[in-house]
C-alpha cells in the first residue's frame, strides 16, 4: 500500500472508532448506524459490518438486500450454537426474526426466517411417500428455542406470506414439514392432542387462494386417511366448502396473479442480463410499470362493479406488495413515495370493517419503523394512540423515539458527502491522467449507501411530528381542572416554542408555512398575550419577507387587537418588498382602509396602490409579448404525466361541439368559416402555430371546494364578480360538500379568483385552487360504453367534478369524452394506471391529461399533396406491380387499389410516398404504357368535386329539390320534440339516456328553447315513444315529447340539403319539374314526383292517421302518404279532378 493509502486507511479507521463512541450514546441514531456500517466495510472489518447491520435491523425497518445479509449471517453462525448458549442471543435472535417477519412482504426474507427457525428448533426428517421406515437422524436434533416459540413465529410468517397467493406456498411448505415432522414421531397416546395444530394448518392454507388448492386438498385427504380416520368425513366436508370459496375467489385474481408472476419474472431476466451495469432509469422505469400494475390490481380489488364487495383481505395482500416495490426505490422522491402509500393503506384498514384498532396501530407502528422521516406518520401514531386511550407515558415515548432516531432532525452527512466528494475528484483526475486512483478511492466514488440518504431532513415533516405533539398537549392542558393546569398551560407553549427552536435548527428559515408559529401565536392569543404574539409575527416577516401569507397574517392579526397604526405601517412595508404574490397586500391594504381608516388614509393607499398595479400590469404584458406560450405552474409530480396533444378546433362549431348550443338559432354564414370556401383543403381546421385556444377551458378554470349544499350557481357568480365575465358554473356534489368548477371567459380572470381563497359563501368557507391538470382527454373505449360505466371506471381514483360528452348529431362513430377531478394528483394518477389498458380486447383506451394549448396539425394534414390518383390500369394489376412502377421515385408509405369481389383490380387506386417532393416527380409516369395501358396520374385532389357541390347547393336541380322534399318528409316522420330540459343539459348524454328507451339517430339540443329534438330509427319507434306510459326523466327533470312539425332548425339535413331547401322556397315555381318527353306509343306514362303531389292533412285524415298503430299524433304527411299520391293516377281521379271542376 502506498503511504497515501495507508493515510486514507487510518483516516476512515478514526471515523469508524468516533462513530462506535457516539453509538454507545445514541443507539437509536438510524442516520448514525447507517453511516457506522459504511465506514466498517469500508475499513473492511467484517464482525462491525454484522453487527451494525442488526442493531440497525432493531431500529429502522430494512429493504430485503439488507435483511438477507443479516439473516445470511445469523443462518451461518447457527451451527456452532448450543442449547447452553446464553439465552439473551437466542432471544434477541428471536426479536430480529420477529421484524424481518413484518417489515416487507419479501418472500426470500420470510424463507429464510423460517428456515432459520426451523434450525433453532430442529424436527425429524418426514419420510417420504415411498419410505415406509421413519428416516434415522445422524446426529441429535437441535432445540435452542423452545417449540411454542418457534410455533407462534412460524404462524406470524405464514400469516404475513399469505399476502402473496402466488409465491407464500414455499414458506407453508416449511411450516408443515416442521409441524409433521413432531407429529409423525410422536407415540400414539400423543398424536391426539396434536391432531388440531395439523387440521388448522391445512384449513388455513386452504382458505388462502392459490394455485395449487387441488394438490393441498389431496395432501390434506392423505393424511386424514392415515392418521385421522375416524374423524376424515367431518374434516372432508369442512375442507370441500372452505377450498370451493377459495377456488372461486383464485379464479378471479387469476389473470392478475399470471401477470404480475410475468411481470417478476421479466425483472428477474432483466437483472441477470445487465448486472451491475443496469442504469437507475431502467430500475426506475420497471419500477414505475410494476406500481402501475399493482395500482390496477388494486383498482379491480376495490371495484364495486356488478353488485360485487371488496375484501379487505386481498386489499391488504395488494397493499403489501405495493409497499414492497416502493420500497426499493432508494431516492428521496422514492422515500416520499412509500410514505405515501403508507399513508394510504392506514387510511384504508382504519376506515374499513374487519380490521381490529390494534392491528390499525400495529400497522402504524411498521409505518414509522420502514418510514421514520415521515412526520405526517409519527403525528398519525400519536393521534391513533390518543384515541385508543394508551397511557400518556407511551404517547411520550414514542415521540422521544421519533426524535431520538435522527431522521427527522438530520442535517445531513457531510463525512459520507466530503468523502464522495473527493473520490470524484481523484478518478476524474485519474481518467485525465493526472494521477492514480486506488480501489479504496473508485469505491469512495460510489459509496454502497443502500441504508439510507445522506442528505438532511425535511423541515415540513419535523414540523408534522411537532404539531401533533403540542396538539397532544394542549388537549391534555384543557381537560384537566387541577391545580396543575397552569402549568401544563405553560407546557404547551414550551412545546411550541421548542419544536420552533427544533425546526429553525434544521433550517434557519423554518418552515414555509409557518404552522407552529401560527399555532403559538394562536395559543398566546387565547391567553391574552398580545405583545408576544406580535413579537412571533414581527419574527416571521423578517424570516419571510417574500411570503404574503406571513405579511398578511401579521396585519390582520394586529387589526384585531386594534393595532391599527402598527397595521399600517407594516402594509407601507410590505408593499416595499418583492412579495411572491402582491395583489393580495395591495386588496388587503385598501379593504382595511375600508374597515379602519379614515378618508385621507383610504385615498393615500389608492394612490401608492394604483402605480404599482399598473406597473405589474405593463410588466405581465411585456413577458407575454416576449414569449408565445406562458408556462402554467403545474403541482409537484404532475410533470412526469403525458399530456394529450388535442387539435384546437373553433368550439363554436356544431361539427365540433360537446357542450349543448348555447343558442337555438341556426348559425349565420359569416360567423363560422365556411369549409367549402375557394381555395381550401376540405381537411380539419387547426389553429396557426402560435394561436390561441378558441375556448381554454382547462386553464380559466377554478375549483371551488368546501361548499354546503346550500350554495347554488347564483351565489358562487356573486362571489366572483369582480374577478372577471364568468363563462359558466358547474356544482357538483360531493358526500356533504359541493365543488364548484368555474370557468371565466379569460383565463387573465384566474389570478384574481384566486385571492378569493379562504373567503367565505353563506356559512362556509371556500377553497379556491386553479383547476389545470385536472381534466383528462379519453379516447378509444368501447362503444357501449357509456357515462355511467365511465364515472365508475375512475371513480376509484377521486372525485369526479363533471364528464362532458361530445354531440353526435354530425357524426355518431365519436368516441371520446372529457373526464374532470377535483385535484391534479386523481387525474394523474387516472392517467397513470388507466392509459393503454384494454376495457376490451382491441380497445386499448387513451387517457391524457388533456392541455389545448399543446395543439398539433393533424398527421394527414398533407397528405394530398403526397398521394397520387392512378387510372385506367390493367385489371390484372397488383400491388406488387405499383411498387415496382413507382418505386424508383421515393420511397411508397401506401398502395390502395380498387378492387372487385374477384379481386382484380377495378381500373384505378391511390398511392402516397413519403414527400411531397417524391409523389411530384412520380407524375412523369403519366402517359406512360404499363401492361399495355396508359396510366393516368395525377396529385389526389378533393378540391374540384367539393366546388362541384357548392355550384349544386348555389343552383339546386329540381330533381335535387324532389329529394330534398322526399327526405324533409321523411325526417319529420320519425322525429319527436322533447320539452321540459333543464340547464346545461349535454346533447351526448342526453342521447345516452334516450338511446336507453328507444333507438335514436341523431339529436340536437336547443339550450333558449330548453328543449331538443331527436331523429329515431323508425315511424313506429315515434309511436311508441309518444304513447309511452311511464313518465321520461332527465337530471330529475319530467321530459315531454311531442311530435315534430318544422325541422328548419334540424341539423339532420345536410348544408347541401339545407341549400336546396332554401333556394326551394325562395325560386317561384321551383318546386315543379318541367314537362318530361313524351314516351312512345303503347309506353307507360311513368309517374311524376312534385311538391304538389303532397296531400295536404285534413281533420279526416287527421282522425284516420291517430287510429292507426304507430302513427304520429299530430305530424303532416307520413312517407306512406307521400308515396300513395306520387303514384300513377287512374280513371277515378280523373272523373273525381273533373266532378270537382264543376263545383
Amino acid at each position: 500500500m502506498s503511504d497515501h493509502d495507508v493515510a486514507a486507511m487510518e483516516a476512515a479507521l478514526t471515523t469508524l472508532m468516533a462513530h462506535l463512541d457516539r453509538l454507545q450514546h445514541e443507539p437509536d441514531n438510524i442516520p448514525l448506524v447507517e453511516e457506522t456500517v459504511l465506514w466498517a466495510r469500508k475499513c473492511a472489518m467484517e464482525e462491525q459490518v454484522e453487527s451494525g447491520l442488526e442493531m440497525l435491523a432493531r431500529v429502522k425497518g430494512c429493504r430485503q438486500e439488507i435483511w438477507l445479509e443479516v439473516l445470511g449471517n445469523i443462518e451461518r453462525r447457527i451451527p456452532g450454537w448450543s442449547s447452553e448458549d446464553a439465552q439473551e442471543r437466542v432471544q434477541a435472535v428471536l426479536a430480529l426474526l420477529r421484524l424481518a417477519a413484518q417489515d416487507y412482504l419479501s418472500i426470500p426474507v420470510l424463507l429464510a426466517v423460517a428456515r432459520i427457525t426451523a434450525a433453532l428448533h430442529e424436527s425429524p426428517v418426514v419420510p417420504s411417500d415411498d419410505e415406509a421406515e421413519p428416516v434415522n437422524q445422524q446426529a441429535p436434533l437441535r432445540r435452542i428455542v423452545q417449540e411454542e416459540d418457534a410455533r407462534a413465529l412460524f404462524k406470524d410468517v405464514v400469516a404475513f406470506a399469505s399476502n402473496d397467493i402466488s409465491l407464500s406456498g414455499s414458506v407453508w411448505q416449511i411450516y408443515l414439514d416442521w409441524e409433521l415432522g413432531l407429529f409423525v414421531f410422536l407415540p400414539e397416546a400423543e398424536r391426539a392432542q396434536r391432531l388440531p395444530i395439523i387440521h388448522q394448518a391445512f384449513l388455513d392454507r386452504l382458505a388462502t387462494p392459490h394455485e395449487s388448492l387441488a394438490e393441498t386438498s389431496q395432501r390434506y385427504s392423505t393424511f386424514n386417511s392415515t392418521y385421522a380416520q375416524s374423524t376424515y368425513e367431518e374434516q372432508m366436508v369442512k375442507a370441500s366448502k372452505i377450498s370451493a370459496r377459495s377456488c372461486a375467489r383464485w379464479d378471479a385474481r387469476e389473470p392478475w396473479e399470471r401477470g404480475w408472476m410475468a411481470l417478476l419474472q421479466a425483472e428477474e431476466a432483466e437483472a441477470e442480463a445487465e448486472a451491475e451495469a443496469e442504469t437507475e432509469e431502467a430500475k426506475a422505469a420497471r419500477r414505475e410499470q410494476m406500481v402501475g400494475y399493482l395500482y390496477a390490481y388494486l383498482e379491480m380489488e376495490l371495484s364495486t362493479a356488478e353488485g360485487r364487495k371488496p375484501e379487505p383481505k386481498m386489499v391488504q395482500a395488494v397493499y403489501e406488495r405495493w409497499l414492497q416495490v416502493v420500497s426499493t426505490d432508494t431516492r428521496r422522491e422514492g422515500r416520499v413515495a412509500e410514505a405515501a402509500v403508507w399513508d394510504r393503506y392506514i387510511t384504508y384498514i382504519a376506515t374499513t370493517n374487519g380490521f381490529s384498532k390494534a392491528h390499525v396501530t400495529q400497522t402504524m407502528q411498521r409505518a414509522v419503523r420502514c418510514c421514520p422521516h415521515a412526520g405526517e406518520l409519527w403525528a398519525r401514531l400519536l393521534r391513533q394512540l390518543e384515541v385508543a386511550k394508551q397511557d400518556p407515558a407511551v404517547i411520550g415515548e414514542t415521540y422521544m423515539r421519533a426524535l431520538a432516531c435522527g431522521v427527522l432532525t438530520r442535517k445531513g452527512a457531510p463525512d459520507v458527502a466530503k468523502s464522495k466528494d473527493k473520490g470524484k475528484a481523484k478518478v476524474k483526475d485519474h481518467k485525465k491522467g493526472k494521477g492514480k486512483a486506488s480501489e479504496e478511492d473508485v469505491e469512495m466514488q460510489e459509496p454502497r449507501l443502500v441504508l439510507g440518504d445522506a442528505r438532511g431532513a425535511d423541515v415540513a415533516e419535523l414540523a408534522a411530528l411537532e404539531a401533533a405533539w403540542a396538539g397532544y398537549m394542549r388537549r391534555m392542558a384543557e381537560a384537566d381542572d387541577d391545580d396543575e393546569e397552569e402549568d401544563k398551560e405553560d407546557a404547551v407553549e414550551i412545546t411550541l416554542r421548542d419544536g420552533i427552536a427544533r425546526c429553525h435548527e434544521l433550517n434557519p428559515r423554518g418552515e414555509s408555512t409557518m404552522r407552529l408559529e401560527r399555532y403559538l401565536i394562536s395559543w398566546l392569543e387565547r391567553k391574552g398575550k398580545v405583545e408576544e404574539g406580535i413579537k412571533v409575527w414581527d419574527d416571521l416577516v423578517k424570516l419571510h419577507p417574500r411570503n404574503y401569507q406571513s405579511w398578511i397574517g401579521y396585519t390582520e392579526y394586529l387589526a384585531r387587537h386594534n393595532e391599527y397604526t402598527k397595521a399600517r405601517t407594516q402594509y407601507k412595508t410590505a408593499i416595499s418588498r418583492n412579495v411572491d404574490w402582491p395583489e393580495s397586500i395591495w386588496t388587503a391594504w385598501i379593504a382595511f382602509e375600508d374597515y379602519y381608516g379614515t378618508a385621507e388614509s383610504l385615498n393615500a393607499a389608492k394612490a401608492r396602490v394604483t402605480p404599482l398595479q399598473e406597473a405589474l400590469v405593463a410588466q405581465r404584458m411585456q413577458a407575454q409579448a416576449a414569449s408565445s406560450t406562458v408556462p402554467e405552474p403545474t403541482e409537484a409530480g404532475a410533470g412526469s404525466i403525458q399530456t394529450a396533444d388535442v387539435p384546437v378546433v373553433d368550439l363554436a362549431s356544431d361539427a365540433m361541439q360537446v357542450d349543448a348550443a348555447e343558442e337555438g338559432r341556426k348559425r349565420k354564414a359569416e360567423e363560422t368559416t365556411d369549409a367549402a370556401e375557394e381555395g381550401a383543403n376540405k381537411k380539419q381546421r387547426v389553429a396557426p402555430p402560435d394561436a390561441e385556444p378558441a375556448r381554454d377551458r382547462e386553464h380559466a378554470t377554478v375549483l371551488v371546494s368546501g361548499l354546503s349544499t346550500e350554495v347554488t350557481e347564483a351565489d358562487v357568480r356573486k362571489f366572483f364578480r369582480e374577478c372577471g365575465q364568468v363563462r359558466e358554473v358547474t356544482l357538483s356534489p360531493h358526500d356533504s360538500q359541493v365543488v364548484a368548477a368555474v370557468e371565466f371567459m379569460d383565463r387573465s380572470s384566474v389570478p384574481a379568483a384566486l385571492t378569493r381563497d379562504k373567503k367565505t359563501i353563506g356559512e362556509s368557507q371556500a377553497h379556491v385552487y386553479q383547476a389545470g391538470q385536472t381534466t383528462l382527454f379519453v379516447t378509444n373505449f368501447p362503444e357501449k360504453m357509456d357515462d355511467t360505466s365511465l364515472r365508475e371506471l375512475f371513480a376509484p381514483f377521486g372525485d369526479i367534478v363533471e364528464t362532458r360528452w361530445p354531440s353526435r348529431k354530425f357524426k355518431d362513430s365519436r368516441r371520446f369524452c372529457y373526464v374532470q377531478f377535483t385535484t391534479t394528483g386523481a387525474a394523474a394518477s387516472a392517467s397513470q394506471v388507466l392509459d393503454g389498458k384494454e376495457l376490451e380486447s382491441g380497445f386499448p383506451i387513451s387517457v391524457l391529461i388533456s392541455d389545448p394549448g399543446r395543439k398539433k396539425e393533424r398527421s394527414d394534414a398533407h397528405a394530398d399533396a403526397r398521394e397520387l390518383y392512378v387510372n385506367q390500369l390493367s385489371k390484372f394489376m397488383t400491388d406488387q406491380d405499383m411498387e415496382k412502377a413507382f418505386s424508383p421515385f421515393g420511397k411508397i408509405k401506401r398502395i390502395s387499389l380498387a378492387k372487385d369481389d374477384e379481386g382484380k383490380c377495378k381500373g384505378f387506386g391511390f398511392i402516397e410516398f413519403e414527400t411531397e417532393d417524391q409523389a411530384r416527380a412520380a407524375l412523369a409516369l403519366d402517359g406512360h404504357e404499363y401492361k399495355k395501358r396508359k396510366m393516368g396520374v395525377r396529385l389526389s385532389e378533393k378540391k374540384p368535386r367539393r366546388e362541384r357541390r357548392a355550384e349544386q347547393a348555389s343552383a339546386p336541380s329540381t330533381s335535387a329539390v324532389a329529394a330534398v322534399v322526399h327526405r324533409t318528409s321523411d325526417i319529420l316522420a320519425r322525429s319527436v320534440r322533447l320539452h321540459g330540459l333543464p340547464p346545461k343539459t349535454q346533447e351526448g348524454l342526453l342521447q345516452q339516456a334516450l338511446e336507453k328507451i328507444v333507438p335514436v339517430k341523431k339529436l340536437e339540443v336547443f339550450q333558449d328553447l330548453g328543449q331538443a329534438t331527436a331523429e329515431l330509427g323508425t315511424v313506429a319507434d315515434v309511436g311508441g315513444l309518444l304513447l309511452r306510459s311511464e313518465p321520461f326523466t332527465y337530471l330529475d327533470s319530467p321530459i315531454t315529447f311531442t311530435a315534430e312539425t318544422d325541422i328548419s332548425r334540424n341539423s339532420t339535413l345536410g348544408t347541401r340539403d339545407r341549400a336546396v331547401e332554401s333556394a326551394a322556397k325562395s325560386v317561384p315555381g321551383a318546386m315543379f319539374q318541367p314537362r318530361p318527353r313524351k314516351a312512345g306509343i303503347g309506353a307507360r306514362k311513368k309517374a311524376t314526383f312534385t311538391a304538389a303531389s303532397i296531400p295536404r292533412k285534413t281533420k279526416a285524415a287527421e282522425g284516420e292517421a291517430n287510429g292507426q298503430n304507430g302513427d304520429a299524433a299530430g305530424s303532416s304527411a307520413t312517407p306512406a302518404s307521400v308515396a300513395t299520391s306520387a303514384g300513377p293516377k287512374g280513371q277515378d281521379d280523373f272523373r273525381r279532378m273533373l266532378l270537382e271542376g264543376k263545383k
